[in-house]
């Protein structure tokens, strides 16, 4: 397990038992009928957790026909909220015990808010919950919404607060670590490729001071002999990694294109840093190759089919061809829009091969704050 996020995950997994474990302690509700004791509740949440990380956390499926066999809610119910209830029905499904969704369905609803406390405190700055009046607003301002879920009359925050201090705090390193490789000297653009899909091009920019003082081709020697272009290649992608995990974890499904040469995944060591990653994540990431450096490859496409690497292909010009096996192997083309028109004798062949034909009308590029930001107007049922 080498990959950032796996690790993030596993040490999430960890701490936000740790945060509800001390919550559970503060925060009760009357009529309670799930557990009777810590080592019940203990081992409830850890399997909820697990379940929760393991298939919920980066969650795609807006579905909540599994949720609606049980419970009815308000379908603008918080996302998060769902995901965590999706997670508790799987628990008690895992057990064959399904009456128990339904007939606590009120303790399943404060098990929900529990864990969704316990998130919301995790994802906190620890300046925000440092002290009992700033954790107890954040606490009241959710269990407040829900019925007989209150604070505990014996409830001890400072011992809370330095409970789960140290919980908080790795995760505010982790945010750091993800958000600090965006910068000005180095950072992605985003670029829809049409209005009508989630398809997103990434642009990589750099900024070295003093740069434009040396000769070009001084530059150009350098960066050939210290690969500098891989290295920038390998930023690029580590910049829409990221990216791609923080608009998976607030339930965002897009799909980056990352343009890339041939010759660079054909590369072990380049192609093993790419790809050995968080599976969820790294499936949203696509590679982009420029059809001229594609060059009818067939080497380069059967050993992309042999690693399961997808791969999209970019026609960068209008061109007529006489070749309708010009995207063998090939399902998904991006291509001008007159690129159809001018081929239009070979439309029937090339849908009789489920080609895949995405016309290219880019947009602004923005950064990752702009594409975030835009990802939140997106209402999620």
């Amino acid at each position: 397990m080498n990959d950032s996020i796996d690790k993030y995950i596993y040490m999430s997994k960890k701490n936000l038992n740790t945060i509800l474990l001390n919550l559970e302690t503060n925060i009760e509700f009357t009529e309670n009928d799930l557990w009777s004791n810590s080592d019940e509740f203990k081992k409830i949440v850890e399997n909820v957790i697990e379940i929760y990380f393991n298939k919920y956390y980066l969650y795609k499926d807006k579905t909540l026909e599994k949720i609606n066999k049980y419970i009815k809610l308000n379908k603008n119910i918080d996302r998060k909220l769902k995901t965590i209830l999706l997670a508790i029905i799987d628990y008690y499904e895992n057990l064959k015990e399904n009456e128990t969704i339904t007939r606590c369905e009120n303790s399943i609803l404060y098990l929900t808010v529990l864990i969704y406390t316990g998130l919301t405190i995790y994802n906190k700055n620890y300046e925000s919950i440092d002290t009992p009046p700033k954790i107890e607003k954040i606490i009241n301002n959710i269990i407040d919404n829900f019925a007989k879920i209150r604070f505990s009359k014996n409830k001890d925050l400072d011992n809370l607060i330095n409970n789960i201090k140290n919980s908080v705090k790795e995760n505010n390193n982790f945010e750091k670590l993800i958000n600090i490789l965006n910068n000005k000297y180095s950072h992605n653009y985003y670029s829809k490729v049409n209005k009508n899909t989630n398809y997103y091009k990434t642009y990589y920019e750099f900024e070295i001071d003093n740069l434009n003082e040396y000769e070009d081709k001084d530059i150009s020697i350098v960066t050939k002999r210290m690969k500098i272009d891989s290295v920038f290649t390998g930023i690029s992608y580590d910049l829409a990694y990221f990216t791609s995990f923080k608009l998976l974890r607030t339930g965002h499904n897009i799909t980056i294109l990352f343009p890339i040469k041939k010759e660079d995944l054909m590369d072990k060591n380049i192609r093993d840093y790419l790809t050995k990653r968080n599976k969820v994540v790294n499936d949203q990431i696509k590679f982009l190759i420029d059809y001229n450096d594609l060059e009818n490859n067939y080497e380069f496409l059967n050993k992309m089919k042999d690693e399961n690497i997808d791969i999209f292909i970019e026609v960068n010009q209008n061109m007529e061809t006489n070749n309708y096996n010009m995207f063998m192997n090939i399902k998904n083309v991006i291509v001008p829009e007159e690129f159809l028109s001018t081929n239009e004798k070979y439309m029937e062949i090339w849908k009789d091969m489920n080609m895949n034909f995405i016309i290219k009308d880019y947009s602004e590029q923005i950064n990752e704050q702009n594409l975030l930001k835009e990802r939140e107007s997106v209402v999620y049922e």
